[in-house]
C-alpha cells in the first residue's frame, strides 16, 4: 500500500472509528489543531450522508423525527459505509439494517423503508424501448404456450404486512399519520415507472404469482401451470393470464418478448 493510500485508510478510520494516528500526518493551521480539523471534516461527512438518507427515505424521516433518524442514520454509515462513486446506491441496505434492529416497530419501519427504497429505484431505474404492440399481435397461436416476457428494470414487487401505504401517503401529502395497523396476510404492491411518472397499484395473490413466474423467465405455459399447482382453477386460466398481459402491457411492464 502506497503512503497516500495509507494515510487515506487512516483517514477514513478515524472517522469511523476514532483512529487517531492519522492526526501526525495533519498539519495545524493557526488556532485549530489537527483534532479540530478531522472533526469539522467528521461532522460534515455524518452530516451528509444522513441528508442522503432523509432525502430517500422523506417519509421515515419524518415518522422518526430528526434525532431518532439521526441516530439510526449514523449508526448504518458505521456499519455500511459508502463505497460508491455515487450516492445513488448508499440507501440500499437501509431497509435491511433497520429490519435488523431492535425494537417494538422495527419491522414496520424496515417495510416502510423498502417501501421507499422500491419508489427510488424506480425513478432512477434505466431506460429501454418498450414493446410495440405489432410485434405481440403477430405471434401465431402455436407460439403463445413458448412466449417468454422480459420486464421494465423499474419493476419492483415490495411486501407488507403494516400499513406502511397509508404512513407514505400521508407524509408526501403533508397530512398527520394514520394510526399504526398491522395485518394477518401479507400484500402485494407493484412499484414501476411509466415515461417520467412512478407507478403503483396493489396486487392480488394470483396476480403476483404469474407475475413473479413471468419475470424468472417461465413462459406462458409454465406461468399457467405454476397458477394450476396454486390451487387456481384451469378452466379459464389462459384468458386471465391473457388479461393480465394486457394489463402489464398497457402499463408499460413489458419491453419484450422472445
Amino acid at each position: 500500500m502506497s503512503s497516500l493510500a495509507r494515510i487515506q485508510a487512516q483517514f477514513h478510520r478515524q472517522l469511523l472509528q476514532g483512529d487517531s494516528n492519522v492526526l501526525t500526518h495533519i498539519q495545524s493551521g493557526g488556532q485549530i489543531t489537527p483534532a479540530q480539523r478531522v472533526s469539522i471534516y467528521e461532522t460534515g461527512y455524518f452530516a451528509r450522508l444522513t441528508e442522503v438518507l432523509a432525502t430517500d427515505y422523506k417519509v421515515l424521516w419524518m415518522v422518526l423525527g430528526d434525532e431518532e433518524f439521526s441516530v439510526l442514520a449514523k449508526a448504518y454509515i458505521i456499519a455500511k459505509p459508502s463505497r460508491y462513486f455515487s450516492l445513488r446506491w448508499f440507501g440500499q441496505d437501509f431497509a435491511q439494517f433497520l429490519s435488523e434492529q431492535e425494537g417494538e416497530h422495527a419491522n414496520m419501519l424496515a417495510q416502510l423503508a423498502r417501501l421507499e427504497w422500491a419508489f427510488v429505484d424506480a425513478f432512477n431505474s434505466a431506460d429501454v424501448t418498450m414493446l410495440a404492440l405489432e410485434k405481440i399481435a403477430s405471434v401465431t397461436p402455436e407460439n403463445w404456450p413458448t412466449l417468454r416476457f422480459k420486464f421494465h428494470p423499474s419493476l419492483q414487487v415490495v411486501t407488507h404486512d403494516w400499513n406502511v401505504l397509508s404512513f407514505w401517503r400521508a407524509g408526501r401529502e403533508e397530512q398527520p399519520f394514520p394510526e399504526l395497523e398491522h395485518s394477518q396476510n401479507s400484500q402485494k404492491m407493484l412499484v414501476w415507472r411509466k415515461a417520467l411518472t412512478t407507478q403503483y397499484r396493489t396486487l392480488s395473490i394470483d396476480e403476483a404469482c404469474a407475475l413473479s413466474a413471468a419475470v424468472d423467465g417461465l413462459n406462458f405455459s409454465e406461468i399457467c401451470q405454476v397458477l394450476v399447482e396454486q390451487q387456481m382453477p384451469d378452466a379459464e386460466l389462459a384468458s386471465i393470464v391473457i388479461g393480465w398481459l394486457q394489463n402489464w402491457l398497457a402499463e408499460g411492464l413489458i419491453c419484450d418478448i422472445e
